[in-house]
């Protein structure tokens, strides 16, 4: 039995499609948990955890003013969801959503930059959810931090993408393709449920 993380699957996906030339070291360190943490990863978490709790210690004001229309529509709905769906007899796909209300899933995304609509539309990560857990729409919500020091400034863009017919079917062959790589690689015992 195999346990996939979504964020495994996008990095391969990434990986295979050249187009940010990922090198193959990255995507096996992540697939063994090596995590290398940046300067924009930790100010992404910052947010989240504004988002998810209201706690703004390490926010200045004018961030808060920034981000507090985000967190006042979270109050009602940022309830973080862990999940665990057998997408086949032999493959199992665990998962985080950062929120969901009702039967939209809502991840937010921080960064540097943003790469554009298409970028996520391709993702595997919301078709994942939308498939796990019966969504009928998923809604980024793209935070764009600039500036090189507090306070940033935010650029915020929100997109949806639904359910299509061949979604799992999608999904399915993507997630075999990744299991195969791993086994090519020597990577299965990292992927298997039962190490």
């Amino acid at each position: 039995m195999y346990k996939i993380k979504p964020s495994l699957l996008d990095d391969f996906k990434i990986y295979k499609s050249g187009k940010f030339e990922k090198p193959l070291g990255d995507v096996i360190n992540k697939i063994k948990g090596v995590f290398i943490s940046t300067k924009q990863m930790a100010i992404g978490k910052i947010i989240h955890k504004y988002l998810e709790t209201g706690k703004d210690a390490e926010l200045e004001k004018e961030e808060i003013v920034q981000l507090s229309p985000l967190r006042n529509f979270n109050i009602t709905c940022m309830n973080e969801v862990r999940f665990k769906s057998q997408l086949t007899n032999d493959i199992v796909i665990s998962g985080v959503l950062d929120s969901l209300k009702g039967f939209m899933g809502i991840e937010y995304k921080t960064g540097a930059r943003f790469w554009g609509v298409d970028l996520y539309e391709s993702s595997v990560q919301w078709k994942l959810y939308c498939h796990a857990l019966s969504l009928k729409q998923f809604n980024y919500i793209h935070i764009q931090i600039g500036g090189t020091k507090h306070p940033y400034y935010f650029t915020i863009r929100e997109f949806s993408f639904y359910p299509y017919r061949e979604m799992r079917n999608d999904i399915i062959n993507l997630a075999n393709e990744f299991i195969e790589f791993c086994i090519l690689n020597n990577l299965e015992s990292y992927i298997n449920e039962q190490s």
